[in-house]
This record gives C-alpha cells, structure tokens and sequence, in this order.
C-alpha cells in the first residue's frame, strides 16, 4: 500500500500503522483525514432537523461525514459502526473531549485507529450458471496466535448466520432481442428440476426459465393454436422456489432478468408435449417480442 494513514493488527492483536509496502486485503471503510473537531460537530448538526434527538436516519446522513470516498455509500451505510464516529449522539461520543480548557486526544486518537483498522472485502463468482440455486455465507475468523500454538477461530456456516440464497442471472434491460427460454427443448427433466412436498411423482416440480427479460413484463405462453396456457407477471428481482433434494432454506432471491415457469397450465394442470409459442410484453413501452420452445417427455 502507499497510504501509511491506516492502521492493521500485528500479531498480538495490537493496532500498529500500515507500512509502505505491506500488503493489506480490502478496501479501507473511513477517511483517514477527517478528525474530530468542534468545526466537524458543527456541520453534523446542520445536518439534521434536530441534533438534541437524533433519528436514526440523521446518525447515518451524520456518519457519512467519515467515509471513504473510495468506498460506495450505500455500502458505507450498511457496515459503519456508531461506536467509532466521535460525534454527538453516536456511540462514539464518549471519546470526545469535555473540558474545553484541556483537551485531551487520547481517546479520539485510540478511536481514530479503530476506524482506520475497518476494512471492506468484496468477492465475485464469475460466469455462474443460470437459473441453479446458490448458497452463500460469509464467516468472520481470526488468524489465531501462532506463537502461542492458539488455531484461528469461525464463526458459524448455516442459515442462522448470514446465509443467502440466490438465482444468477443478468441484468434486465429493455432490450427485447435477446430473450431466451433455457432449457430449450425441455426433454423429460431438467437440471432446474426438484421435488415440491407433497409431489409425489415430481411432475409438478419441474422448472424452465424465461431470461434476459425487461424487469416489468407480462409473459404469455400459447399452444400451437393460439390457446393461452398460461401467464406470468413478472415485476423485477423475487423470492423463487426452492425445488432441489438438499434444500436449506425454502426460497431464494431471482435475478430481475428471468423468471421460471412450472411446466403447469393456468388451471395448475400438468401440460402435453409438444412446440409452444410465448409473448413477453414489456409493460414500459408494450413492445412484444415472441419466440417458442419445445416440450419433449
């Protein structure tokens, strides 16, 4: 790094500064250059509509005073913690000084390299498959002292942590030419497949995607002879089913560009085989794009 402003753990768990050189992960949550200061207190109180009762929103808008500029701010507001903002009203307000004839900056200073010590990780899955459930939970764990022979310690990987469930797919877009049903042809069961309770047979646990989709469409599906056999409105990201054998949660989050059908006429009927053809109506502008799939059992 080329910033010496930050701060790290050394093994010992004691704050020490960051090194030019030293290779520290994440991204930096606080900006180094802002200080406490009766300057700084003044601004946050401007802020807000009345800074002797703080709303929670206000601490937030108060907080923001501390950010990274490298950092997003809706990211920002999620992880900053009110125990190391030194401003009235935030949990860190304890820090400051209270004799206006001797200050002392001991404990704004010991704050400041808390702040300076908080990081941001962030991690991406390239090219996932779509429309294939994911699990997903990130675990905090320390290094441990090694020189102590201690083993670094996890914290929990289960749904009552901080486990998320997720389709992949891609951004909608109002672009109609690229819309898709997968699989295509659907022959006798797909990997979206599951088993629905109660579904004895699994005939009623089959699944096909509709992808690249506006994020507020109307989707239609016909017979070879004009017949509606069903319709799908579709209104952006939604909590889908969880269909497959070892399921740990029931649903998880869709992306907002596709939307899957059950393979079940609007009557909740289980479908012949055979050629198909589906509208997808764009409920911003009514453009329609029209394509068709094939069912083979």
């Amino acid at each position: 790094v080329a910033d010496t402003s930050y701060y790290a753990f050394n093994e010992y768990y004691l704050y020490t500064h960051v090194n030019a050189g030293d290779r520290v992960a994440g991204l930096p949550i606080y900006n180094p250059a802002v200080e406490w200061s009766e300057a700084l207190q003044t601004e946050a109180d401007a802020m807000v509509a009345n800074h002797l009762m703080l709303t929670d929103a206000d601490k937030v808008l108060q907080a923001r005073l501390f950010r990274n500029p490298d950092i997003r701010q809706d990211i920002y507001d999620e992880l900053v913690d009110s125990k190391v903002i030194p401003l009235l009203g935030h949990g860190g307000q304890v820090a400051i000084p209270s004799d206006e004839n001797n200050h002392s900056y001991d404990a704004l200073n010991e704050l400041k390299q808390k702040r300076l010590a908080r990081r941001y990780y962030a991690a991406s899955i390239a090219n996932p498959p779509k429309g294939i459930e994911y699990y997903v939970a990130v675990t905090a764990y320390d290094r441990g002292i090694p020189s102590n022979d201690l083993n670094y310690l996890e914290t929990g990987r289960d749904a009552d942590a901080n486990m998320k469930v997720f389709f992949p797919g891609s951004l909608s877009s109002s672009n109609m030419d690229n819309i898709y049903v997968v699989p295509n042809p659907y022959i006798g069961s797909s990997k979206f497949d599951g088993r629905r309770e109660n579904d004895t047979k699994g005939d009623k646990s089959r699944r096909l995607w509709f992808t690249n989709i506006p994020p507020r469409c109307i989707i239609r599906i016909y017979t070879l002879a004009g017949d509606l056999v069903d319709q799908i409105d579709h209104d952006g990201a939604y909590s889908e089913d969880i269909i497959n054998v070892s399921k740990a949660a029931a649903a998880g989050i869709s992306g907002d560009a596709m939307h899957s059908w059950n393979l079940l006429s609007k009557n909740n009927q289980i479908i012949a085989p055979g050629v198909y053809l589906y509208s997808v109506e764009n409920k911003a502008d009514s453009k329609i794009k029209v394509g068709k799939f094939v069912i083979i059992k």
